[in-house]
């Protein structure tokens, strides 16, 4: 009977130990990463009947790392517009989605591009088709009555309290195709600033949210800047766009009108700049480089404007000075 208990049990143990080892005495292993998300780009497009527009595709896992998948490119309309295999659109039919080499043009109108990877799908992508864009063409859109004029010289003011000057004015663009307005068809219009510092550019939109095609050029600091629209391949022409230039620069002095300090050695004197532009508007964020004529008289220079600025108060520096006592400030 001993025997026999002995080996019962050494059995049973066998046993247990195997079917620990099956279950978790391994570690588990890991597949493939599936992708938590996929993206496509560009964002939007705007085609000529008959052209091309090639996206791109990206896949990421839940850390944002990217994976390489297999990608399926569909379009909402192939009517308009087909996608082959590899991810370039045509504005019509493609000969072969596998290998693509002729695309046939199709009608205008709209399509909706997405692309998935392992059953994630993009949000979709919105694809213009439309005829060609002879003539874009930027243009001013007509004020509301009551609204500020322009300063001397067709100037727009930096001044955010100037309500004798306009600040800014709104600008449209169009779309032709042999004379006939082809604008609605075309999709998002894209203005440009070739010197962003000079303006602000705010693009409309309607209550839906759609972009309208107008945008708001506001003045941002004294300048010159061409101004121009794009859309479908075509630029309109450039429009100047002027922030009225500084005119004059005063100073106050502890509040008192003067460009010169008189004070005892080691003393902190506090100095307000007052820009006035060309429209005569009183400029308090305009950006100004401060001086001396003698730098080494000056000492512990402290630099407050970008606080001053966010507060939108008149600049204004703190020196101290070191003898002699007396300095006269560059003007």
């Amino acid at each position: 009977m001993g025997r026999v208990k002995v080996s019962l049990l050494a059995a049973i143990s066998v046993a247990l130990l195997a079917s620990l080892s099956a279950c978790g005495g391994s570690k588990a292993r890991t597949g493939p990463q599936l992708p938590a998300s996929v993206t496509l780009s560009p964002a939007t497009g705007s085609l000529d009947i008959g052209g091309t527009l090639t996206f791109s595709a990206t896949a990421r896992d839940r850390s944002k790392n990217l994976l390489a998948v297999p990608f399926t490119f569909a379009s909402s309309n192939p009517a308009v517009l087909t996608v082959s295999n590899t991810g370039v659109a045509c504005a019509g039919t493609w000969d072969s989605l596998v290998i693509p080499r002729i695309c046939t043009p199709g009608g205008a109108g709209i399509a909706s591009v997405t692309v998935s990877a392992d059953g994630v799908t993009s949000s979709p992508v919105q694809i213009f088709v439309h005829q060609h864009i002879d003539t874009l063409i930027a243009s001013q859109v007509t004020a509301a009555p009551g609204t500020p004029a322009p300063g001397p010289g067709a100037c727009f003011t930096a001044s955010t309290t100037s309500s004798t000057t306009a600040r800014n004015e709104t600008l449209q663009a169009q779309a032709f195709n042999a004379g006939v307005d082809i604008t609605s068809t075309v999709g998002q219009i894209t203005w440009t600033a070739v010197t962003p510092a000079v303006v602000t550019l705010t693009p409309q939109t309607d209550p839906s949210g759609n972009l309208t095609g107008e945008v708001i050029v506001a003045a941002k600091t004294p300048g010159m800047t061409q101004v121009f629209a794009s859309v479908g391949g075509a630029n309109s022409a450039p429009m100047t766009f002027t922030t009225c230039p500084v005119q004059s620069i005063s100073f106050l002095i502890n509040g008192i009108p003067g460009n010169t300090i008189n004070a005892p050695k080691s003393t902190t004197e506090k100095i307000e700049a007052l820009v006035t532009d060309t429209s005569l508007s009183n400029l308090a964020t305009a950006p100004l480089t401060w001086g001396a004529t003698n730098p080494p008289f000056l000492q512990d220079f402290q630099l407050h404007r970008r606080r001053l600025l966010r507060s939108r108060v008149p600049v204004r520096e703190e020196r101290r000075l070191r003898p002699p006592a007396y300095r006269r400030l560059a003007t």
